[in-house]
């Protein structure tokens, strides 16, 4: 039994030696591998692990280190560019460390980004210098295509579309751009496809600038310039007034059309057809005389360019009414009488012997008739002249597709005015009162009778100077008063009257006759039988009239200044004379009205009398 105690303690003393010594052992590789673990940790390189390109914008960074790390402040690490976000430090024992970024937005792509780590310690509480990061993210898509290309026609609705060539996933912040500028909407598909609507209509005819701007890098992607087709228009169509009974309404357009795209509207019965893509042609059933058609452009008729008519468009045409005389010639007075056309121009297509038969010219002949359009024309001879020619349109001029004419049409004109002029030699009186006897020279050189002087008629007429005084003066009847070198106004000279004027002429061998009473037309009419007038009056609008006696007693009157001329011509007929042409002994030829020359006759006492030198 003793023995058995004494085996059974000697082998568990055995084991406990076994057990120590393994003990020992474990212990000690155990030392051996955390000694062997703080080396690593605390001794070599930091080496980070993390992905160097094609980054992706929108994922945390993830930074792994070889090594665990006491202390790396957060707020001391930079990234350059800079961008916002929060790093976080993950530990692990065995892995080492991991510094994790999560940036607030996007990153921005095909960018180096620089990321610098400060105040690092190792576990051991020592500082070490870790590795900066350099890093570059992915590249953005590119553009696959565009719908609208440089110099593109554009419908005036279309919309701007591009395609990039992969998912944008935010990498582009993609911006339209036009001028002029025009407001759209912008329709994402499948992250790649972007189409820009326009919220009105492009302006038709225009050229726009459009431009598309990735905001993120300011990079211009597509620049383009394109035209906006142009709104379809009307270039012909028919005209207005005067749509005949088997006329057809054609309408021509600036731009092909698109036939489904809208119809043409008439208010009246009919067949429309396109002839081509650019004629419209439409015959009506019948139309009424006096009567207004309207048709309509739609709006949004389309042109295959993609022009739209902007708003909706009315138009008319009209059958011819009744029957006008529209235009008439020749215009304006003093017209050749010899020769004239005269012509009527009617509204509209007349029956030609049904006008004719209505038209009638108040002087003339009629030498021939002839028709151009709607127009008569008749070649008119020997109308007169100084006469108003009157036409005449009566009522019932029928036509060839409307209304007879109701009412009487009338135009008038005037023919020349005849002038004559007589040839008279142009003398200026010799001595300050002289102008009877010089009028009287230039009337008798006319007739064939030459006289060299002032005074040689003078004498004839009857001189024997003398002044005024006490109001007494010789008859202006009988001779002449004063003296021809003497001053009206002072009393000192004056001149004569008809009579003995009259008489002078005779005593030179030519028939005089005395005219008390002047008229336009015993002046006119002289004149056209060749005879020059000689003619009383006023020398300005200063004269006034005077009076005194004659040594018999006889009381006399006349203007002072009073002055005398001789008319050589007449612009008008004998009977309707409108002015005169007139040799001024002082100034010269002259022009005066027929009104004018009897006015200055008559002024202010004037003597009111002419002598005609036959």
């Amino acid at each position: 039994m003793q023995e058995v105690e004494n085996n059974s303690q000697a082998t568990a003393m055995r084991r406990r030696k076994k057990i120590v010594i393994i003990s020992a052992t474990v212990s000690g590789v155990i030392l051996a591998v955390c000694l062997g673990m703080f080396g690593w940790l605390t001794h070599g390189r930091i080496e980070p692990s993390y992905v160097k390109s094609a980054v992706s914008v929108d994922q945390e960074l993830r930074v792994s280190l070889n090594q665990r790390l006491l202390r790396i402040p957060l707020d001391h690490i930079t990234v350059t560019p800079e961008v916002e976000g929060e790093w976080t430090l993950e530990r692990s024992l065995l892995d080492g460390d991991a510094l994790v970024f999560v940036p607030k937005h996007a990153l921005v792509a095909d960018t180096t980004y620089v990321v610098k780590f400060n105040g690092v310690k190792r576990v051991t509480g020592l500082g070490v210098e870790l590795p900066e990061v350099t890093f570059t993210t992915e590249a953005a898509p590119g553009v696959e295509g565009v719908t609208f290309e440089d110099g593109a026609i554009l419908a005036s609705d279309a919309a701007f579309s591009m395609s990039l060539s992969a998912a944008n996933r935010g990498l582009r912040r993609l911006e339209l751009r036009t001028k002029p500028a025009i407001e759209t909407t912008l329709a994402v598909k499948d992250d790649r496809h972007f189409t820009w609507t326009p919220k009105q209509r492009l302006p038709q005819g225009k050229t726009v600038a459009v431009t598309i701007v990735d905001r993120v890098s300011e990079e211009i992607l597509v620049e383009r310039e394109v035209v906006v087709a142009a709104e379809p228009k009307l270039v012909s169509r028919p005209q207005e007034t005067n749509f005949g009974k088997d006329d057809q309404v054609k309408l021509v357009f600036s731009r092909p059309i698109n036939p489904d795209s809208g119809t043409l509207e008439f208010d009246l019965k009919g067949e429309g057809e396109w002839k081509d893509d650019k004629t419209y042609v439409f015959t009506p059933e019948a139309v009424a005389p006096g009567a207004t058609y309207h048709y309509t452009i739609p709006k949004n008729l389309r042109s295959k360019e993609g022009g739209v008519v902007a708003k909706a468009k009315e138009y008319t045409f009209s059958t011819p009414g009744v029957v006008r005389a529209v235009a008439f010639s020749p215009h304006g007075q003093e017209l050749s009488q010899a020769r004239q056309t005269v012509q009527v121009t009617f509204n509209q297509p007349v029956d030609k012997k049904s006008a004719e038969q209505r038209v009638s010219v108040s002087r003339g002949t009629i030498q021939g008739r002839s028709w151009s359009g709607n127009t008569l024309m008749l070649t008119m001879v020997d109308m007169g002249a100084q006469r108003t020619v009157t036409i005449a349109v009566k009522a019932g001029v029928k036509p060839i597709f409307g209304l007879a004419s109701t009412q009487q049409f009338g135009h008038s004109f005037t023919t020349e005015i005849p002038t004559k002029k007589l040839n008279v030699p142009m003398y200026y009186q010799q001595y300050a009162q002289s102008c009877e006897s010089a009028s009287l020279r230039m009337a008798l050189a006319y007739k064939g009778k030459s006289i060299g002087s002032d005074m040689t008629i003078l004498k004839q007429i009857g001189y024997d100077p003398r002044p005024l005084k006490k109001g007494v003066w010789d008859d202006p009847e009988q001779q002449f008063v004063g003296d021809v070198h003497g001053n009206q106004g002072k009393g000192t000279g004056w001149g004569v009257y008809a009579q003995p004027v009259a008489k002078a002429a005779r005593y030179f061998g030519r028939q005089a006759s005395v005219q008390y009473g002047v008229t336009a037309s015993f002046v006119a009419q002289n004149v056209h039988k060749g005879n020059p007038v000689i003619l009383w009056g006023i020398w300005d609008e200063s004269a006034a009239q005077k009076s005194w006696k004659t040594p018999e007693g006889k009381k006399v009157s006349g203007p002072i200044p009073m002055h005398v001329r001789l008319v050589v011509g007449v612009k008008g007929r004998a009977d309707n004379p409108v002015g005169f042409y007139i040799h001024d002994p002082i100034t010269g030829p002259m022009y005066w009205t027929a009104d004018y020359m009897v006015y200055n006759a008559q002024r202010a006492g004037a003597a009111n009398m002419a002598v005609a030198v036959q």
